[in-house]
């Protein structure tokens, strides 16, 4: 969604457009963040040279800016924000994904934290074969997922399940985001609340 090179290949739910549209709850920020501090494989430049920085990517639950190599900020019109990666082709990815609750949290059910919770609800530990379950131009995914159930205060294994849904439906049905945040090899996050996601699996 904030990829400029899927958008002028045609593989984007966003477009040149898209600057400013709504996609969440104002309370969510997400940046990316290559210098993060917590980041062991940062690097000071990307493939071409140009200097890493940190870029808000959604600001309080609006698309704020997509990141560019030299190329796709000469026909956005803007400039390159560091992510380019070198080979056969120019490719542009993100560094390291930073979410943040934002000062705007008023629309939020404060009350949801996994840790004292006692409702049922499902807990997602780790995504796997991302690549191969999402469809970036429709926005859908259908992704195996290693977690638990909690239900009645027991914390129960769930075996060979599956979570799919509607990127843009995700964003807009966020209940919660908690204050603490855990590292990831990929980012950092705090533990984020979505309502009604289809989820499969034994238990």
């Amino acid at each position: 969604m904030f990829n400029a090179r899927s958008i002028i290949d045609g593989v984007s739910l966003s477009n040149k457009n898209s600057i400013g549209e709504k996609l969440s709850t104002e309370a969510l920020n997400i940046y990316d963040d290559g210098l993060h501090e917590k980041n062991i494989s940062s690097t000071p430049f990307d493939g071409e040279g140009t200097p890493t920085k940190r870029l808000c990517l959604i600001n309080r639950g609006r698309i704020e800016n997509f990141i560019h190599s030299e190329s796709t900020a000469r026909i956005f019109k803007t400039t390159p924000t560091g992510h380019a990666g070198l080979g056969s082709k120019v490719s542009v990815s993100p560094d390291w994904i930073v979410v943040e609750k934002s000062d705007e949290n008023f629309d939020l059910k404060t009350s949801l934290d996994h840790s004292t919770y006692e409702g049922e609800f499902v807990y997602i530990e780790e995504l796997n074969a991302i690549h191969a379950g999402v469809r970036a131009s429709q926005g859908s995914f259908s992704l195996p997922f290693d977690g638990w159930l909690y239900k009645n205060g027991k914390k129960i294994s769930i075996e060979s399940a599956t979570v799919a849904g509607d990127i843009k439906y995700l964003l807009k049905n966020i209940v919660n985001i908690e204050s603490s945040q855990e590292v990831t090899t990929s980012g950092i996050s705090p533990h984020i609340w979505v309502d009604e996601l289809s989820i499969t699996g034994d238990a």
